[in-house]
């Protein structure tokens, strides 16, 4: 494999299990990296709030990241230069519109806040949610809290991966160019701008900082890392990733998230020739 100048990957169900932490192999995979001067890279639809910055220390890294995207590319830190920059919040407006349209078959939508969820209800899913995350989960008191400020996304969490599908149906028969639909787990659907995503993120730090695409590996899993994977040069989807985004990818790990599939992947490919 050529080398790469830098390395990005989702967080949940790519570096780490969703809940969990990084394999051994991932961590020193990353570190390794880091040490090798790549720029290293991380991006989640979580807000940079909800733990992106604390990660490397959780991992036992050297340094921070050089890049943490948040909220799907609403969100990017650029780190070695110390700015944080927002694109395309849900106006209250939008929000409105989608949360009464989606009531139809979904109940409980839920937003992030500055430091806390939002729900519409409290249900097991979520509170399992906000206790995974160590978030603290906010009732709303009446509906129209769901959209007193704009914000980058709008969620909808079910039970089961069954149980989204109704949802997801319904949600893409919304014909609208203001905001797109797209599933980031079995059961998690989520309602963003179409101009934000992970891809566009991506490029444009690549652009503030002249690296080309061609020179980026990038690794996910999921829908919401479909931009991400087709602008980097060269991409890789986890054997648990979606059946859609593995057939779009460049390449496959043999190896679950679970199972420390990054971290072995990168010392079979990239970094084959580090001996532990």
């Amino acid at each position: 494999m050529k080398q790469y100048r830098m390395f990005i990957a989702d967080i949940d169900d790519t570096i780490r299990p969703k809940g969990g932490t990084a394999g051994p192999e991932t961590v020193r995979a990353l570190r390794e990296m880091q040490k090798r001067g790549m720029i290293v890279a991380i991006a989640s639809g979580r807000p940079l709030w909800q733990w992106l910055k604390t990660h490397y220390t959780e991992w036992g890294l050297d340094r921070q990241f050089d890049l943490i995207i948040g909220m799907n590319g609403g969100e990017i830190w650029d780190v070695r230069k110390d700015t944080v920059e927002y694109f395309h919040p849900l106006s209250q407006e939008t929000l409105k519109e989608i949360t009464e349209k989606m009531y139809k078959v979904h109940q409980n939508p839920f937003v992030y806040r500055d430091g806390y969820m939002l729900a519409l209800e409290k249900d097991p899913f979520m509170e399992m949610s906000a206790k995974r995350n160590k978030n603290e989960l906010v009732i709303a008191h009446d509906i129209s809290e769901m959209w007193a400020e704009e914000t980058g996304k709008i969620l909808f969490r079910t039970g089961s991966a069954e149980e989204l599908v109704p949802v997801e149906q319904y949600a893409k028969t919304l014909d609208c160019d203001r905001y797109v639909c797209f599933k980031t787990g079995k059961e998690l659907l989520e309602i963003q701008d179409p101009r934000v995503n992970k891809g566009a993120g991506l490029r444009h730090y690549c652009e503030a900082n002249s690296i080309s695409l061609d020179e980026v590996i990038a690794f996910g899993d999921a829908d919401n890392d479909r931009t991400m994977l087709e602008e980097a040069g060269f991409s890789v989807c986890l054997a648990n990733g979606q059946e859609d985004i593995k057939a779009l990818c460049d390449d496959v790990t043999e190896y679950t998230c679970a199972d420390d599939g990054l971290g072995k992947y990168l010392f079979e490919t990239l970094l084959k020739d580090e001996t532990k």
